[in-house]
């Protein structure tokens, strides 16, 4: 197995200093994960980009022009890199493809999961209808309709078209589903 060094989790966020070349070297590091507008010189870890999507050039209007200018930028210069590259979706290389055709980078897709096990195998039946119920999803025992919608609440991901839908639904006379959304609202 190879070690990577998660920038997320340790103490060196966002530096260079001789204690991230010494925990590199002692520690056998092997990957230096996620690395966005910056590399560290002197490690011979493999450093490897992620870059989650390209937003900024498909919908503009979401997205501050420092924000865009920021994103292009570091975006570029990773892709013009030797170094590989990480995204979280078909769509996203897809896109990488059609915004940056001649880069350098290696560009590897590595979709999201969720390790939910644990609590999957902790749910029974009871337990479901207890968690709904708390959260007024039934009526004398039943589950109610609902749509669950885990997207956080940003712009680009669009939740006017779920309010359409809705509206939709109701204009043909269908039983209306409750909404269920737990994305983080910034």
């Amino acid at each position: 197995w190879h070690k990577i060094l998660d920038r997320r989790l340790g103490p060196v966020i966002g530096k260079f200093d001789a204690d991230l070349l010494r925990i590199a070297h002692n520690q056998a590091i092997t990957h230096i994960f996620p690395l966005h507008d910056f590399h560290y010189a002197g490690i011979r870890a493999t450093q490897v980009h992620w870059i989650p999507d390209l937003q900024h050039f498909k919908l503009p209007e979401c997205f501050p022009a420092s924000e865009r200018n920021h994103r292009s930028r570091v975006y570029h210069r990773a892709l013009n890199s030797k170094r590989p590259t990480l995204v979280s979706s078909q769509n996203a290389k897809f896109h990488l493809q059609e915004f940056h055709p001649n880069h350098r980078s290696q560009v590897s897709v590595v979709p999201f999961i969720s390790d939910i096990e644990d609590e999957i195998r902790q749910l029974t039946p009871d337990r479901e209808l207890e968690i709904l119920s708390r959260h007024e999803l039934t009526t004398e025992g039943k589950v109610k309709p609902f749509l669950y919608i885990p997207n956080q609440f940003w712009k680009h991901k669009n939740h006017i078209v779920v309010v359409k839908a809705l509206a939709e639904l109701r204009s043909n006379g269908a039983v209306m589903p409750h909404i269920v959304c737990t994305g983080a609202m910034s």
